[in-house]
């Protein structure tokens, strides 16, 4: 649950008290704010807006930068982006072939309707 400005302002002044200090209070920053919570120096969080956003509650301030998602494998058959994830996931590896999909190492044999006949005028013809 978010502080209300009255749980702020008593952190604020115990964090002076302590020797650590509050943005608008004289020194560094000790705390950030943001998605309604107070993060201390040298947490990581992402932002609730975007989770592809990571910071870092620095004696600066939030530092913060973009996630690079990895790229999916090029034989990926099912993906899927989870709420709260930046990056998509890849659940299955394989391939599709006329509308059926194979797992990742599973045989199956391609057949088309003249391959036989192809092979037969090849031989015969050789």
């Amino acid at each position: 649950m978010p502080l209300g400005p009255l749980e702020r302002l008593s952190l604020a002044l115990l964090l002076a008290a302590l020797g650590g200090t509050q943005p608008g209070l004289a020194g560094p920053v000790s705390t950030c704010d943001a998605n309604g919570s107070l993060y201390f120096r040298g947490e990581w969080y992402s932002l609730d807006s975007d989770p592809c956003i990571q910071c870092e509650c620095t004696a600066e301030g939030p530092a913060c930068a973009r996630t690079d998602c990895a790229a999916l494998p090029p034989a990926c058959i099912h993906v899927s982006h989870y709420p709260g994830d930046c990056c998509p996931r890849c659940e299955r590896v394989g391939c599709e072939h006329r509308g059926q999909v194979y797992e990742l190492g599973q045989h199956f044999q391609v057949r088309q309707a003249n391959e036989r006949c192809s092979r037969l005028l090849k031989i015969k013809g050789s």
